[in-house]
């Protein structure tokens, strides 16, 4: 199977549902659908599996050497009451969790940004620029996981194991992404993909400038110097919240200026002043 009919393919199963090693059974279930997205046939799980290990640039492995005997279990019902079969085999978690090649990560890399690339150019700016700005957005998403197979998992603030998928976007476009380990310091991973996709916010821009909306997590001097010369920004500072609650506490009342009641809110008063801190 070709790259591309394997790309293709696994787009139209992703949009039906599929994932993982299983990622084409809704279309094998199915050949109506198969026929809706142009595709003959589609890959067979055993296929999935050598594709997926040679974008990564991780050997294959063969099943004694990925899984172990589960040995002897208690008997389980599932949540209808019927007998659910106990697992026979465990998967073999690697004491240093499995990471993709970086030479092959910066090929799927470039391919990602070839593709933001072509979207930025296409797309309406007005979907893209909000009152002069094109607006950057960068943020990290915590992801759930269960079971043996996520090695690179770790326990997040909800006591769950997560995986951490961070993301950069200008307007709906994807400029970056990484998938980190769930205790990734997210401060310390946003200024390398900033960098990484400085080309995709010069197109972005134009002769316009930029404005990056970014919540605490970003309040570092190391973020704020790899944004753009031509990028204003927003970062939320909630790690200040005390000593600049003290500041605006001491500052006179000639600086505030009332703003009435806010009833949404349900404040019967409301005042504002603007300070450098």
């Amino acid at each position: 199977m070709q790259s591309a009919d394997f790309a293709y393919g696994a787009m139209a199963a992703m949009l039906l549902g599929g994932d993982g090693i299983n990622l084409f059974e809704p279309l094998r279930q199915d050949g109506e659908t198969r026929k809706l997205f142009g595709l003959e046939e589609v890959a067979s799980n055993a296929t999935v599996y050598r594709i997926l290990c040679e974008l990564a640039g991780l050997p294959q492995r063969d099943f004694a050497a990925a899984y172990e005997s589960a040995g002897p279990g208690l008997d389980r019902m599932d949540m209808f009451g019927q007998d659910k079969p106990r697992p026979a085999h465990h998967r073999l978690v690697p004491d240093k969790p499995e990471a993709a090649d970086r030479r092959k990560l910066r090929q799927v890399r470039r391919a990602e940004r070839a593709v933001a690339m072509r979207c930025l150019k296409s797309l309406r700016k007005q979907l893209v620029r909000r009152h002069g700005w094109s607006v950057v957005f960068g943020d990290g998403s915590d992801l759930p996981v269960e079971g043996r197979c996520f090695d690179a998992a770790r326990m997040g603030r909800q006591g769950e194991m997560i995986f951490r998928w961070m993301t950069l976007r200008v307007g709906p476009v994807l400029l970056d992404q990484d998938l980190l380990a769930g205790h990734a310091d997210e401060g310390r991973i946003l200024p390398g993909m900033l960098r990484r996709a400085r080309p995709l916010l010069r197109e972005a821009a134009g002769r316009g400038r930029l404005l990056a909306l970014l919540d605490a997590a970003y309040c570092e001097r190391l973020v704020i110097k790899a944004l753009p010369v031509n990028c204003d920004w927003i970062v939320c500072a909630n790690q200040y919240r005390g000593a600049l609650t003290r500041l605006a506490a001491d500052q006179p009342e000639s600086v505030w200026r009332s703003c009435g009641a806010d009833a949404a809110r349900g404040w019967e008063e409301s005042q504002v002043f603007l300070m450098n801190h």
